[in-house]
Order: structure tokens, then C-alpha cells, then sequence
């Protein structure tokens, strides 16, 4: 009985976290240190709704608690039935996936034959993101050749991005002329000299994918030099037939790992057909529009 109190414990505790960080992202509520006055930022106060148990546990259950949160692969368990329930959420929740939509389908060439793909295996990588709590690096701007993209973990660091919509299970990561793969520190190493050279272009007005060079780019990329490139790389594929998207964390010369023992780096994109057909037809939409 012990056991299974701090299961449903661990369980809504991380919910009632999550929904609290991200109505305080949204801008939906704001809350106040009430000692200081200062507003909380959305971390802080998921920090606060964390630590009280729902279910309270009886002196002869302490030992069932503490003895399930002993097992190994139980913080692995718990995160992966998360997971699996935010992603539910993301997709019943038809206006929040319209808007996530909506907003893939503007950063994606819609030209491309491969639009698609493109827009899939990024629809993918966000619910990786949303399942690791990554947060979008400030100073990340999307350009041509880059990396997909490059977010923060509390965890790792600083993570580089690299996602891919193929129609079957490929994990393949291409290699430029030097031979440097992506997600490798060797490659983020060239581009972030490469973007260097760009400083004296910042604020200039440009029609390239993008837009002007930013300051905050600048120094994002400026970070990445000085440690040579070296970062934390991460490789997110989506079978764009099946909805099954795996992701594995890739070591410096960007070679997949292998998943943790225990640590499930895999699932199912819940409706995946109606996933695809939305995005298809909002390519379809975009596409008449001009």
C-alpha cells in the first residue's frame, strides 16, 4: 500500500509541476515570491507545487515507499508514463496542436518537395523536447545549413539539435565535404567560426532565412567556439508512415549512443494520421495561397 501511495504521489506531483510551469509560460498566471515580491519564473514555481504528497503515507507504509523509489529504473518508469500522458494531452487538446502546427509550418520550406517530411519529423522532435524539458536557447537563430536547433537542459547543458522525417526507420546522419557528421563538435566548431565572420553584419537588414544577424546569436555561437564545439548533441528521427520517433544522445563525433539501460528513447506519436493530415493539409493550404 506504501509502495503504490508514493507511485500516485510521484505521479500528480510531477503533473500538478508541469501544469503549473507551463500556465506561468503561457502567461496565463503569475505568482510572487511572497518574502521577496519578486515574480517567480515558470521553473520556480513548478519547484514549489513539487513536494507535497497528495496521498499521505502511514508510518507502517514508509517502508513499501521508500522500497519502490529504491527499484531500479522507477525515476525512468515514472518519466516515461508522463511522457506518454503530456503527449495524449498535446494531441486531444486540439487547439494547442493546431497552434504548434501552425507554427511548425511557418519556420519549414513549404516549397520543398520533401515539406512533409520536414514538417513531421520537426512535430516529433517537439514532443522529444517536451518529454526531456528542453527550453529554447535565446540566442538560437534557424539558418540555412545549420543545425535544426539548440535548446537548454537543466540536466546536459547546452543541447544541439538534429531531427529527420524519413518514410522508414533510418537513422542516417549525413557528413559535409570535411567529413564531419552532424552533431559533431568538429562541425559545431566550423560553423560557430563561420558565424564569427558574420559579426560585422549584425542588425544589417537581410532577406536570408533568418533574418539580420542578432547580437545574442553572436554570442551563443561565440560560447561554442571557445569551448571548441563541444556541447551535448542530440539526434531525433520520425518514421513519417508509422509515427514511431526515436532519439538518441550522440557522442563528439556525433555516432549514436545506445539508450541507458532502463530508459525508453522511443514512441508512437498518439493519432499519428490525424497528425499527418493536418499537416497535409495545411501544406495544401499554404501552398494555394500563393
Amino acid at each position: 500500500m506504501g509502495g503504490a501511495k508514493q507511485v500516485i504521489n510521484d505521479y500528480i506531483d510531477e503533473q500538478r509541476a508541469s501544469q503549473a510551469e507551463w500556465l506561468a509560460d503561457k502567461g496565463i498566471i503569475q505568482a510572487k515570491d511572497e518574502a521577496t515580491g519578486q515574480i517567480l519564473t515558470p521553473e520556480e514555481l513548478g519547484e514549489r507545487y513539487r513536494g507535497n504528497p497528495t496521498l499521505l503515507l502511514a508510518d507502517n507504509e514508509l517502508a513499501g515507499a521508500e522500497a519502490v523509489q529504491s527499484f531500479v529504473g522507477y525515476e525512468a518508469a515514472l518519466l516515461a508514463l508522463e511522457a506518454a500522458t503530456n503527449r495524449k494531452k498535446l494531441v486531444t487538446d486540439l487547439a494547442e496542436f493546431k497552434e504548434e502546427a501552425g507554427k511548425i509550418l511557418s519556420q519549414i520550406n513549404t516549397k520543398s518537395p520533401n515539406a512533409l517530411s520536414e514538417a513531421l519529423g520537426q512535430y516529433g522532435a517537439e514532443q522529444v523536447y517536451k518529454d526531456l524539458g528542453l527550453k529554447q536557447n535565446e540566442g538560437f537563430i534557424h539558418r540555412y545549413h545549420g543545425c535544426d536547433n539548440m535548446m537548454d537542459c537543466k540536466k546536459r547543458g547546452l543541447v544541439e539539435i538534429e531531427h529527420k522525417g524519413y518514410s522508414n526507420n533510418s537513422t542516417s546522419l549525413s557528413e559535409n565535404q570535411f567529413r564531419e557528421r552532424q552533431g559533431s563538435d568538429r562541425k559545431n566548431k566550423r560553423w560557430a567560426a563561420r558565424m564569427k565572420k558574420k559579426a560585422p553584419k549584425v542588425g544589417q537588414a537581410s532577406n536570408r532565412k533568418g533574418g539580420p544577424y542578432q547580437q545574442k546569436e553572436q554570442q551563443l555561437w561565440q560560447s561554442i567556439l571557445d569551448k571548441d564545439g563541444k556541447k551535448n548533441h542530440l539526434a531525433i528521427f520520425t518514421n513519417t508512415e508509422t509515427g514511431q520517433v526515436r532519439y538518441f544522445w550522440q557522442d563528439n563525433a556525433g555516432n549514436l549512443l545506445p539508450p541507458k539501460e532502463g530508459v525508453l528513447q522511443e514512441f508512437t506519436i498518439p493519432e499519428f494520421e490525424t497528425v499527418k493530415s493536418t499537416f497535409a493539409d495545411g501544406l495544401k493550404a499554404l501552398k494555394g495561397n500563393k
